[in-house]
């Protein structure tokens, strides 16, 4: 549903005159804290108990296509990729539930995988600050390595950040530095990302 209507609004776009805007596309690479809270769970014996929370320094991948209506508009639509092979359970082992702590490995692998759309507002100049908004849907697993269990969660939430893009002055290519918060399923992240953006 989000995808359908974000196509639909870059299809919108391509309606207006040519010269009335730039297609562009992102391609950027970073690191992301990703936050999976305590949740409740049944063992194999099926009991109810508390799966603790986990830490994850996940690696980026951003990619992101989109229209420029005017020099300090963008609009696109953007998949973002997160992938890390040593996740960890938080130190934080107190718990307000009265249920026990599930008893595994504290080391896993998480991976998600989101898309959506974004909207920024951007200064028109060689330096050019920006702040973007949008809307995110995703899916996360979390696989531990020791046992044949799956945590998986998927959802779709606001997210927003902030960067700065260096232009160059010789070439329609453009360095970017974002960072970038998302929240979907009780799972939060927080990323920086460095990379490109291109007009063609």
């Amino acid at each position: 549903m989000v995808l359908r209507k974000a196509l639909g609004i870059c299809l919108a776009a391509l309606v207006l005159p040519a010269h009335a805007f730039k297609t562009y596309e992102e391609l950027a690479l970073g690191m992301a804290w990703v936050d999976v809270p305590e949740r409740l769970v049944t063992d194999e014996s099926g009991a109810t108990v508390v799966s603790p929370a986990w830490d994850v320094l996940a690696n980026q991948l951003h990619v992101e296509v989109g229209v420029e209506p005017f020099s300090w508009l963008g609009l696109g639509i953007n998949m973002l990729w997160q992938n890390e092979r040593r996740a960890e359970t938080s130190d934080n082992t107190e718990s307000g539930s009265d249920y026990p702590y599930e008893q595994f490995t504290n080391r896993g692998r998480y991976r998600s995988l989101n898309a959506g759309w974004r909207l920024r507002v951007q200064l028109p100049t060689a330096v050019a600050p920006y702040a973007l908004a949008g809307q995110n849907c995703g899916a996360s697993d979390l696989d531990l390595t020791d046992e044949q269990r799956r945590w998986h969660g998927h959802g779709c939430a606001f997210d927003w950040g902030a960067g700065v893009r260096f232009q160059s002055p010789q070439y329609p290519v453009a360095l970017l530095l974002e960072y970038n918060q998302g929240h979907f399923a009780d799972v939060a992240y927080h990323g920086f990302l460095a990379g490109f953006h291109g007009r063609f």
